[in-house]
């Protein structure tokens, strides 16, 4: 055989396969990254959704443990306090960008309320904005 009769070796990769590996690996790597981001941001989240949730129990334990509240609650057979909106006393901002909101109204039989304490936080997106909690009390 002649050096021109040699045949050719297929051994290896070509130039456009290992284009074409580089570019399905790049795509998958810039998919993985915006799954990445998206892991974060909801992580985030979940941990205010937390902290708030944290924050609204807390609220409402104080005001269980308020003696001026069953004084209030005795005089009055309305709605007290608002969630909407920031009415004095029913609110307070225990930190910057965080409101804690209650409202008191008739419970579903004599001689009970609904406690509703809501607490809004700024910094959260779509589950850590606001967290809402609410209970029976009972005159005691």
């Amino acid at each position: 055989m002649t050096a021109s009769q040699t045949p050719h070796s297929e051994a290896g990769f070509s130039l456009i396969e290992t284009m074409v590996a580089s570019l399905v690996l790049t795509v998958g790597l810039v998919g993985l990254t915006q799954l990445l981001a998206v892991a974060t941001v909801m992580h985030a989240d979940a941990s205010l959704a937390t902290k708030d949730t944290v924050q609204a129990q807390a609220y409402m334990d104080e005001l269980m443990k308020d003696p001026t509240l069953q004084t209030s609650l005795s005089l009055y057979s309305i709605q007290l306090g608002s969630l909407a909106s920031n009415m004095a006393p029913y609110y307070d901002e225990p930190e910057p960008g965080v409101t804690r909101r209650y409202t008191i109204t008739d419970g579903p039989v004599a001689n009970t309320w609904l406690l509703t304490v809501k607490v809004e936080n700024k910094g959260g997106h779509l589950y850590g904005r606001s967290q809402e909690l609410t209970t029976v009390i009972r005159r005691w």
